[in-house]
């Protein structure tokens, strides 16, 4: 019925020809007091309660959510659609329990949700974490130490996700992966380091079980602490982010059988090399740098030693007029990473080396060239501040006069040397080359040196677990070889996304002979196919690179008539679509059409400085940088990215080439394990608390997969058990059940009907369920329990009160007996035994009868004893005081004579 209104208020027809049905035919009706959608300017879609009668296409008045009376427009009615009154509910949170599931529901829910700081929400096993941009107290060891106990029954969380993970490794014997992503600014990397943290506590406490606590915290500390310094490297400040990864890295943490940490390792993807020498502005360089100078100012001696100065006397920070970041003191997060580096193990020569290289690639920057005017040639160029490129050779530890040369000259000859001159574009394109080029090499090196120091535990790797931090998709207004390498890997991932979520679905249900409803989604194989095939974009950019004159714009024209209405994912822009739009190329990606600019696609896919720059920096007299340029020399072939030259010339290592063999290994290191998604979301571009734009957020919802991961899992069975799984787990229902088929028959003619028709189907070999059939069968197979504990507890109790009963009923025949045999002491043993009845015996006649006589006996006793002692000491006055006590007594005590 929803959808038919639905169908109507959009306007469809139900004649052949497409003509449009009546109108009264057409109108949806909205009742007074019933829930609908209305356009919203802000909220795209906001609920809203009908105040009177009306039909779509007529004014309409509704009073909205925050109390406030609206009349709607003919042309605002005619989107109106009915509305669950579920969709005001915020303690919904998984998204596929919404009975009327659709993206405005979607969307309302999450933005509900936000504003009461709930920003972690479940799509079944998918977990959307929208980045708050405000300190909430979701992450204390409290609420550590209570997602370690486990996660049922409590709300989504990213420490949910990492106890599924350690959880499932540890009992299915399967490795994992939690595959982080979303664009700049969603809180990938702190995700990712709230799992690493949450990981850290659990392997802890496995490790104090099986008494290896002292080796596991070493190791978990040196794991949590190199994520700092990747920071420090590889992160820096954006438009969209204070502190964006610049790179994509996979984490992996290796554990042993009980759980504890053994090891681990780091792999980082395409650090962004062009940030090095130029940054938008507002934005800054990697942090390194600025934590670096700080640093010098409170360190006088490294600050002579590396020639430190303020961030705007180096041209590689002053393009961006930002400098610093609001509440970071970059001189304490400087102190941070050398102590990050002791944890590490990073000797001190090690980290002088590595402060050395920093600084150098600074006053590389600062290197200036005057022009050499030449009258029988083109001008060439010369260094103008010999002093500062001294600087930089010092640091780099190379001759400053080769460095002189290699910037402004390259040699082309073969057996002589033909030094041909450099303009000062291209000497400036040099200095920049050598400066990106050692600090990526740099970067690579310190993860190298990280690993090593978290692979001493020893080669013990019975488990592990994967984190995957990467990059999300970017679309700019100028779009590069850069934007083309992320955004391939995003269509790699998103490939690995809709296998796990949608094929494999589609998979099952056909191998296990169920039926459901047809479940169609954007397959971006087509895509994939455009970019890495044999014919490919980046096989062209590597085949153009071999071609004598091959150029950016050669390349564009081949790619052009290749593929122009040839291939439906590849586009030819119009002017007004992008930028210099004869330069640029269009990919239909998943999450949309971008335009990509030509220009420099091959000298950046390239990726290689000058042989007389690689042999200088070869024969450094540091060994340090020595081993950042070792002799690649090797067998040219696809999975190390080598394009061979013709003409029997060396193979050329690609930038492309390598990016893609490294996509190859992670691709193949995650479809080896079970895989966890998280998918970050940034409510708003400026960065603030308690804003939500609903636009922005929907199109990350699109993007991102998960309205369909919604429609798909609501439409199939997303719980599915195996007949033997399905047996154990469920026989508590009917414990005299023999088999499956013995306990299905239960569930399904019993007179409760467990098993409701069309909530499950049985497969050749599973059980599949929908979440809400799953989770009554739960909680009757929860009840089951309970009514086994009671029985249980009422078994017991019952032995424990009748071998009580029998206690106190002996405890009763021995006191009369007592109290009939009047002894005091048998009296005081059973009425001190009484103290066990209830209310300790008080309000039985016995129980009284007995104290009381024991008193009496007591007394007796007493004045005997003192008659007995005046008799033997013929004490007569003492004799009549204990006769005068024997008369007293109530009754009187009788002479026994």
């Amino acid at each position: 019925r929803i959808a038919t209104r639905a169908r109507a208020c959009l306007g469809s027809t139900d004649s052949p020809s497409g003509a449009r049905a009546p109108k009264e035919a057409s109108m949806a009706q909205f009742e007074k007091r019933s829930l609908v959608w209305v356009p919203h300017a802000e909220d795209v879609m906001a609920p809203a309660t009908v105040m009177e009668d009306f039909s779509a296409g007529q004014t309409g008045k509704v009073l909205t959510e925050d109390g406030e009376e609206r009349i709607l427009t003919p042309k605002e009615s005619q989107q109106c659609l009915e509305a669950d009154t579920e969709v005001l509910d915020s303690n919904v949170d998984n998204l596929i329990h919404l009975r009327d599931l659709n993206e405005h529901a979607i969307l309302h829910n999450l933005r509900i949700r936000y504003k009461e700081d709930k920003i972690y929400t479940s799509v079944s096993s998918i977990l959307i974490s929208v980045n708050p941009f405000k300190l909430l107290p979701l992450y204390t060891p409290e609420v550590i130490d209570d997602y370690r106990e486990g996660i049922r029954g409590k709300p989504p969380h990213v420490f949910g996700i990492a106890w599924a993970a350690h959880t499932q490794m540890l009992s299915d014997n399967i490795n994992q992966s939690v595959i982080v992503s979303g664009e700049s600014g969603a809180g990938k990397s702190e995700a990712a380091k709230l799992m690493l943290q949450f990981i850290a506590e659990v392997s802890n406490k496995a490790a104090k079980v099986s008494g290896k606590a002292a080796v596991t915290s070493n190791l978990e500390q040196q794991l949590l602490q190199a994520n700092p310094i990747m920071e420090s490297f590889g992160n820096a400040k954006t438009l969209r982010n204070n502190n964006s990864s610049r790179f994509g890295k996979l984490i992996s943490i290796n554990f042993d059988g009980t759980g504890s940490i053994r090891g681990g390792s780091i792999i980082e993807y395409l650090l962004e090399k062009s940030r090095i020498v130029f940054q938008t502005q507002g934005e800054r360089n990697y942090h390194i740098f600025y934590q670096l100078l700080a640093g010098g100012e409170a360190n006088l001696s490294l600050k002579s030693h590396l020639g430190l100065d303020l961030p705007e006397t180096f041209h590689y920070l002053d393009q961006s007029g930002v400098t610093v970041i609001d509440g970071v003191n970059d001189e304490k997060e400087f102190e941070d990473i050398s102590n990050a580096m002791d944890v590490l193990n990073f000797g001190e020569e090690e980290k002088t080396e590595i402060f050395s290289i920093v600084a150098a690639t600074l006053h590389l920057g600062n290197v200036g060239f005057d022009v050499v005017v030449n009258t029988t040639s083109e001008d060439g160029s010369k260094v103008s501040n010999e002093d500062v490129s001294a600087r930089a050779a010092q640091l780099l530890q190379v001759d400053n006069q080769r460095l002189c040369t290699v910037l402004t000259s390259r040699n082309i000859g073969n057996r002589t040397k033909i030094l041909v001159a450099y303009g000062i574009a291209e000497a400036a394109n040099a200095r920049d080359a050598i400066a990106k080029s050692i600090y990526a090499r740099l970067f690579s090196r310190i993860i190298k040196r990280i690993n090593v120091t978290l692979a001493t535990a020893g080669p013990t790797e019975d488990h592990m677990i994967n984190v995957l931090d990467i990059f999300g998709f970017e679309s700019f207004e100028t779009n590069s070889f850069e934007q083309l390498c992320i955004n391939y890997c995003n269509e790699k991932l998103q490939f690995h996304f809709n296998e796990h979520i949608f094929r494999l679905e589609q998979e099952v249900y056909a191998a296990e002979g169920v039926h459901v409803p047809d479940t169609d989604f954007k397959d971006n194989q087509p895509t994939l196919d455009l970019l890495e095939s044999k014919t490919g974009i980046f096989r062209s950019i590597d085949d153009e690179i071999s071609v004598p004159q091959g150029s950016d714009d050669t390349f564009l024209s081949k790619l052009k008539a290749q593929y122009t209405n040839k291939h439906p994912n590849f586009a030819v822009p119009k002017p007004r679509q992008c930028k210099d739009a004869i330069s640029c190329f269009g990919v239909v990606h998943y999450a949309g059409t971008v335009f990509y600019n030509v220009t420099d696609f091959l000298e950046k896919n390239r990726d290689s400085l000058h042989p007389d720059i690689m042999g200088m920096l070869r024969q450094s007299g540091s060994d340090f940088i020595k081993a950042m340029y070792p002799d690649e020399s090797g067998e040219p072939g696809e999975k190390t990215g080598r394009v061979r030259r013709r003409q029997g010339k060396k193979a050329v290592k690609t930038l492309g080439g390598q990016f893609r063999a490294s996509l190859e290994s992670l691709m193949k290191t995650l479809n080896s394990t079970f895989p966890h998604f998280v998918r970050c979301m940034k409510p708003n571009d400026q960065k603030i608390g308690n804003k939500f734009m609903s636009q922005m957020m929907l199109d990350q919802l699109r993007y991102a997969g998960l309205l369909e991961v919604c429609r798909i899992r609501k439409l199939g069975f997303p719980v599915r058990r195996g007949f033997e799984e399905f047996f154990k787990r469920y026989r508590p229902l009917y414990p005299a059940a023999k088999n499956f088929d013995d306990i299905l028959f239960h569930l399904t003619h019993d007179e409760d009907n467990k098993l409701k028709p069309g909530q499950w189907a049985k497969g050749h070999s599973k059980m599949f369920m929908k979440n809400e059939q799953a989770a009554e069968l739960d909680q009757a197979r929860e009840e089951a329990f309970i009514a086994v504990a009671r029985k249980c507890q009422r078994i017991i109790r019952g032995f424990i009160w009748r071998t009580k009963y029998r206690i106190w009923r002996n405890t009763l025949t021995l006191l009369a007996q007592a109290k009939q045999d009047r002894k005091l002491e048998a009296l005081e043993h059973w009425l001190l035994m009484s103290e066990e009845l209830p209310h300790k015996g008080a309000h039985l006649p016995l129980v009284k009868q007995s104290r009381a006589l024991m008193q009496r006996l007591k007394e007796e006793k007493e004045i005997e004893e003192m008659m007995v002692q005046a008799a033997k000491a013929n004490d007569i006055q003492q004799l009549r005081s204990a006769v005068a006590a024997a008369a007293n007594m109530n009754p009187p005590l009788e002479s026994p004579v």
